[in-house]
């Protein structure tokens, strides 16, 4: 048999969760749980067909594009999703931050309601709903909202920033500082909340000190951006990587997944996948091609 050939077949067992029998979905879970998104999708895939009415299966397939940056694709599982017997809070939550990404929050905003109204202490619903109505310029129960959430949750970096821009909007300058710092505190690289407290001390009059913050905030900016650059890059690499695996082209498939490690020399998902395809090679006795395929990928992290 070709080498192509016999690499092809390996590969095809790799993506099509032909591991020991074990349920789908748990095996899905465990896998999005290490990060290994692609795979997981599969999983859960898998679990949607052998019981269509199963919700999470197909949440667990949106998840995975959403968090592969497939953000329309995914946009049908959630509709699956939110149509089972038994859907819950977040399948609808989920989805309205996926369609505020894609520009379309007149649509979002009504699954945000459906999803508060299944689960009225979900604090994620409480704190798009906030994020959302501010987006609109709908202050008065954007506030509502966001307090709301810091509420349920007092550590929500997230709505300690959004309420702090509202603070900052109505004027209240000392408010608007106190939420700004507190979200820095918890998380020293949000970097709108350094550019928002950079506003509140200009405005104050504290203009060394907003200059300051400013360039602290454009600095960590740039840092992010590049990473964000990378992370675009990467995911589509994967996403080519994976494709070719379906359609069984074993050599692309693998090139792919070296240039992810090129860069990110510690991408989770390639590194898995490299090392389960070099597993088989070594199974069938064909150690030499594992150690190329294993060339320069690092050993899978300890879980």
């Amino acid at each position: 048999m070709p080498r192509t050939v016999a690499l092809t077949f390996l590969l095809v067992a790799l993506v099509a969760g032909d591991l020991p029998a074990q349920d789908a979905f748990e095996r899905a879970v465990g896998m999005f749980r290490q990060g290994l998104y692609y795979e997981a999708e599969l999983a859960f895939r898998e679990a949607a067909t052998r019981q269509p009415d199963r919700g999470d299966a197909e949440h667990g397939i949106a998840m995975c594009l959403y968090l592969t940056k497939r953000f329309r694709e995914s946009l049908s599982h959630f509709e699956a999703a939110e149509n089972c017997s038994k859907p819950q809070a977040e399948y609808f939550v989920n989805h309205a931050v996926v369609l505020e990404l894609l520009s379309e929050l007149d649509a979002a905003m009504p699954l945000l309601s459906k999803g508060l109204a299944i689960d009225p202490d979900f604090v994620n619903g409480w704190f798009n709903l906030g994020k959302f109505r501010a987006r609109l310029g709908d202050w008065k129960h954007a506030r509502e909202a966001l307090e709301k959430t810091l509420a349920l949750d007092p550590a929500h970096v997230g709505a300690m920033y959004e309420l702090a821009q509202v603070e900052f909007r109505d004027g209240n300058l000392e408010a608007a500082e106190r939420l700004a710092r507190r979200a820095i505190a918890r998380d020293p690289k949000h970097v709108p909340a350094r550019y928002l407290l950079s506003k509140i001390m200009f405005r104050g009059g504290k203009r060394a000190l907003a200059a300051k913050l400013a360039r602290e905030a454009l600095r960590m900016q740039r840092a992010e951006d590049e990473r964000s650059r990378v992370s675009q890059k990467v995911a589509g690499l994967l996403t080519l990587a994976f494709q070719f695996l379906r359609e069984r082209k074993a050599n692309e498939a693998v090139a792919y997944l070296k240039k992810v490690l090129e860069l990110d020399a510690a991408n989770r998902q390639a590194v898995h996948a490299l090392h389960q395809i070099a597993d088989q090679l070594d199974r069938a006795g064909r150690s030499r091609e594992a150690a190329i395929v294993r060339r320069g990928v690092p050993p899978l992290p300890k879980r």
